[in-house]
């Protein structure tokens, strides 16, 4: 499990002391792989509320009486991306060799419980695993696996080339594959005047999920350590020229070696239309990643989303306003839509499905234009499904989610407001739950494509896994919403006639159970599943 890099700068900034900033893959491997170590440390603090909460309780629920064999790759984000690449295919490859750093989990007695899988040789990873990675663990993940097969490198050798030959597949939530406007802000301001410096705690606390106190805000000096940084790379041109590469193909290969399903989102975060993140995050976002960079859309400019669809409805699209939903979500997502008003009045920002709003509102009369047929820009690299979830929403799953059902009075399976994602609610009206899931898929061979990578990994007796589940294709509910206005006409010797019209109308298709259960949960029931 791969993890994200902003967030992790940001405690090595102002929870870690000075050895912890500079701690380096090379030189302080045990910083990554002792069980004390640093970075060790915050990756599986990173991972636990996924594990315990989700993970875990999907293995009991299917009735396996053991846990899932599982290892947290920790990798330096206080360096560039390439040394992250490194630390995780080393610690795959020390894994699948010595058993080191793999976990697993208790199910009995209850409550679970993490601990070692007591491994001391090979046999983590023998019949094939997956790679769960957000955020930057995203992109990380998928030009490791890439470089790894390329021996071009002078760090690769003929035993971690045949590595991604063990891997079925990647599984990645809301990956930063465009990289982030917010870290190219975080280094002009650190790289500018000292009063520009004195902002970089500012801009790099909203990533830290309120963690840290003003008392711990950096001095410039620290901010510095952020040009050698993964930020650097996480900037959009840089992840677009340097990384892109890697992202799509090796030398010895027409695409990437493993198959990659995202999870992306989009959260109606108020502050996003008001705040300094405006012309940082264009269009849809999750507060730290457009939507566009979540899908690997091929970054433009630093002001405009890329992909962008249009309609004839009229100047703003009036239809594409969702009046079916509070305004605090409603006008929010309404501005990030119509992020292009002024220069281009009949486009769009798109969402991962350009056909629905990211809350599972039908767009009518919608024509793709700059949106990439299959949703994302990146071969072998497969758009899964769409949610309201804000970046940070796997951190804090232990909050704002239950692994089980419970009922309520209306019978519904799950207590209201339980599987919400961040509320929302301060410029337009009282705070409201956020909690959608529609499916963006766009290529029907997700179904039917088996979960092997390039080298056609041979699999167990039992068969071959498809990328996702075939149950998905339908596994959709729709709704609608809207003012239905009868007028009703009686003449005498007549029959009474009824006129019915829609004021107002809205359309929602979503999945299945998406009320009690989040993005979290339909990736452990179908991604990589049967």
């Amino acid at each position: 499990m791969i993890d994200e890099a902003l967030g992790d700068m940001v405690r090595a900034l102002h929870h870690g002391g000075p050895n912890d900033v500079l701690a380096r893959w090379a030189t302080s491997p045990n910083a990554f792989l002792a069980a004390n170590g640093y970075f060790r440390t915050a990756a599986e603090d990173n991972w636990r509320a996924f594990i315990l909460n989700k993970l875990g309780p999907a293995y009991r629920n299917a009735g396996f009486s053991y846990g899932p064999r599982f290892m947290v790759a920790a990798w330096p984000t206080t360096q560039r991306m390439e040394y992250g690449v490194h630390a995780l295919l080393f610690q795959i490859a020390d894994a699948m060799r010595t058993g080191r750093n793999v976990q697993t989990l208790t199910q009995s007695p209850s409550p679970l419980d993490i601990r070692s899988a007591g491994l001391t040789g090979r046999g983590f990873c023998g019949r094939g695993c997956i790679i769960v990675s957000g955020s930057t663990g995203g992109p990380l993940s998928i030009a490791g696996m890439n470089m790894a097969a390329n021996s071009s490198r002078p760090w690769t050798t003929a035993s971690l080339r045949a590595l991604p030959s063990f891997i079925k597949g990647h599984v990645t939530f809301h990956p930063a594959l465009g990289g982030s406007e917010l870290a190219w802000q975080a280094l002009a301001n650190a790289n500018g005047v000292s009063a520009g410096c004195a902002v970089v705690p500012q801009l790099l606390a909203l990533l830290d999920d309120g963690a840290w106190t003003p008392a711990l805000v950096p001095n410039c000096a620290a901010a510095q350590h952020l040009n050698q940084s993964v930020l650097f790379d996480l900037m959009p041109p840089i992840m677009s020229s340097m990384w892109r590469p890697f992202l799509t193909a090796t030398p010895n290969t027409v695409t990437s070696v493993v198959p990659t399903v995202v999870i992306a989102g989009a959260h109606p975060t108020e502050h996003s239309f008001v705040h300094w993140r405006a012309p940082a995050l264009p269009g849809y976002d999750d507060g730290v990643l457009s939507v566009d960079s979540q899908l690997g859309r091929v970054w433009s400019q630093p002001t405009s989303p890329l992909s962008l669809q249009f309609n004839s409805w009229g100047l703003i699209g009036v239809r594409y306003y969702d009046r079916g939903s509070p305004p605090s979500r409603a006008v929010a997502f309404f501005l990030d839509q119509n992020h292009e008003l002024v220069r281009r009045p009949l486009a769009h920002a798109s969402a991962p499905n350009p056909y629905l709003s990211p809350n599972g509102m039908v767009l009518p009369d919608v024509a793709l234009n700059e949106v990439p047929s299959m949703s994302s820009g990146l071969p072998n690299v497969f758009s899964f499904l769409q949610s309201t979830a804000s970046h940070l929403f796997r951190r804090r799953v232990g909050n704002m989610s239950h692994p089980d059902s419970q009922p309520n009075a209306a019978g519904d399976g799950c207590v209201p407001g339980s599987y919400s994602y961040q509320p929302t609610g301060v410029y337009f009206g009282p705070q409201t739950n956020v909690n959608e899931e529609s499916r963006a898929v766009f290529d029907s061979s997700v179904y039917t494509t088996r979960g092997r990578n390039h080298f056609q990994m041979i699999e167990a007796s039992t068969g071959s896994i498809p990328l996702l589940s075939p149950s998905l294709a339908g596994a959709i509910e729709g709704e609608e919403k809207g003012r239905l206005l009868r007028l009703r006409f009686k003449f005498p010797l007549l029959p009474v006639f009824e006129l019915k019209f829609w004021v107002w109308k809205r359309q929602y298709v979503r999945l299945r159970g998406w009320r009690c259960r989040d993005e979290i949960d339909y990736a452990l029931d179908y991604a990589f599943r049967r």
